[in-house]
C-alpha cells in the first residue's frame, strides 16, 4: 500500500495497512449511524503503544487485551529512558528520524514527565515524573519527507500526519524522542521480553478458565 499525505506517497507493508484503513475507517464514521458492533468498541479501548504494536506484527488478537501486569497498557519502552533527547524544533527532530530511520519503517517513542495531577505533560523540573508518553509509527516518503501513522490515546481517532502535527499538538520541547527501525525493534531483547510476558500472561488466563 502507498500512504501519503498531501505530497509524495510512502510504501507501507500489507499489516499496517490493514490497521491504517481501519482505524482511519471507524475515525471517519465513528459519530455516523454506520454499526461497527463489537469492532468499534474494541478499536476505542486501543491506546497508541498497542496499535502501534499490532500495526508492526509484535502482538496479535490473542494477546491480553490489558497488556500484562509488569507493563498494562502495553507501556513498554524500546529505548532506556536515559537515551530519549529533547529537540527543540521539529526540524532537528526530522533530522534525528532520518538518521535512525532511512528509508526503512521505524517506530517512534516520546517520554514526558507528567503532572501528577493531571494527564498533561510537563517540564521535568515541576515535580513531575517519567512517562511513556507516545509511540507511533514512522516511513519516509519518496522525497525524503515523514508520513507518521498513529492512533491518538483511546478512542476513536487514528490518523496518518506529519511529524510537525504531532510535535506541535502536545509534545514538542516537553517531550524526548527516540526513533529505530521495526526491524531493530522486533530482534531487540526488549521485544523478546515483552513476548515471554504476554505469551506467560495468556497461559494463565488460559489455566484460570480451565
Amino acid at each position: 500500500m502507498r500512504a501519503k499525505l498531501n505530497g509524495p506517497a510512502a510504501e507501507i507493508p500489507q499489516q499496517l495497512a490493514r490497521v491504517a484503513k481501519t482505524g482511519l475507517r471507524i475515525s471517519r464514521n465513528y459519530d455516523s449511524a454506520q454499526p461497527f458492533g463489537e469492532e468499534k468498541e474494541v478499536w476505542r479501548g486501543i491506546n497508541c503503544h498497542r496499535a502501534a504494536l499490532y500495526a508492526i506484527g509484535l502482538i496479535d488478537r490473542t494477546d491480553p487485551e490489558k497488556g500484562t501486569a509488569e507493563h498494562p497498557h502495553y507501556e513498554y519502552a524500546f529505548f532506556p529512558f536515559e537515551s530519549f533527547q529533547k529537540y527543540l524544533s521539529v526540524e532537528d527532530l526530522e533530522k534525528f528520524i532520518k538518521e535512525r530511520v532511512g528509508n526503512e519503517l521505524g517506530l517512534v517513542q516520546i517520554v514526558g514527565y507528567q503532572d501528577k495531577d493531571s494527564n498533561t505533560l510537563s517540564r521535568e523540573d515541576a515535580g513531575t515524573t517519567p512517562k511513556l508518553a507516545h509511540t507511533f509509527i514512522v516511513k519516509a516518503d519518496s522525497e525524503g519527507g515523514i508520513v507518521c501513522f498513529e492512533k491518538v490515546n483511546y478512542g476513536p481517532q487514528f490518523s496518518i500526519t506529519g511529524l510537525r502535527q504531532i510535535y506541535e499538538r502536545a509534545y514538542g520541547e516537553k517531550g524526548y524522542w527516540n526513533a529505530t527501525t521495526v526491524e531493530e525493534i522486533k530482534h531487540s531483547e526488549i521485544a523478546r521480553k515483552m513476548r515471554e510476558e504476554l505469551d506467560e500472561a495468556k497461559k494463565r488466563m488460559h489455566a484460570s478458565i480451565s
